[in-house]
């Protein structure tokens, strides 16, 4: 009975996380990626690959600074202060990373680095994920989060590929669009939220 009860809370934790919760089209957080209209799928992987990490790497690194240094000097008025510091330390880690792991250029660094450090999705779910009773559900809930941010860039980088193939009134070509795309898609996300 106790293992049904753990494997029904991480599908729950699975579920709200990447559907119900999705920071991008539920929250409308993050949509600094959606501006950069990046058409290359190698560059797309990259990219889900180092905000999942960043989300598990900084969401990891706050709980612990809140549970072992905030909450035990009374110092919770820093929390978006050191939230803002460990997502930044833990994007310079992570990209540092993959830098090693794959050729990417200074240009496309400092790109990145941007993007993810000053993302306010990835800020709010480092916030939000520490919530969570415990390290284990704080990994799990920022991993899921972090699949179901993908998720959505994945489907919206699809979506902004049919729609160069179509034929796009002169007056909604670039940002227009874009915006009229991610709120009717949000609206679809809403449709979760009762999950």
């Amino acid at each position: 009975m106790a293992a049904a009860n753990k494997m029904f809370e991480i599908i729950s934790i699975t579920v709200s996380a990447a559907l119900v919760n999705n920071i991008i089209f539920v929250e409308l957080l993050g949509l600094g990626f959606f501006f950069s209209t990046i058409s290359n799928r190698d560059l797309w992987k990259l990219i889900v690959t180092t905000i999942t990490l960043v989300l598990v790497v900084s969401s990891s690194l706050f709980y612990l600074t809140k549970i072992y240094l905030l909450d035990r000097f009374a110092l919770r008025f820093l929390d978006i202060l050191s939230a803002m510091l460990i997502v930044s330390i833990a994007a310079n880690l992570v990209l540092k990373g993959l830098t090693n792991l794959y050729d990417i250029p200074k240009l496309l660094y400092n790109k990145f680095l941007v993007l993810v450090i000053l993302n306010s999705g990835i800020l709010y779910i480092a916030i939000s994920a520490t919530e969570s009773e415990n390290l284990l559900k704080v990994i799990l809930n920022s991993f899921f989060a972090g699949f179901g941010f993908s998720l959505s860039l994945i489907c919206f980088n699809a979506m902004h590929e049919r729609i160069l193939e179509l034929k796009v009134p002169n007056i909604l070509l670039g940002s227009p669009i874009i915006i009229i795309m991610a709120g009717i898609v949000s609206l679809a996300f809403m449709g979760f939220i009762g999950l």
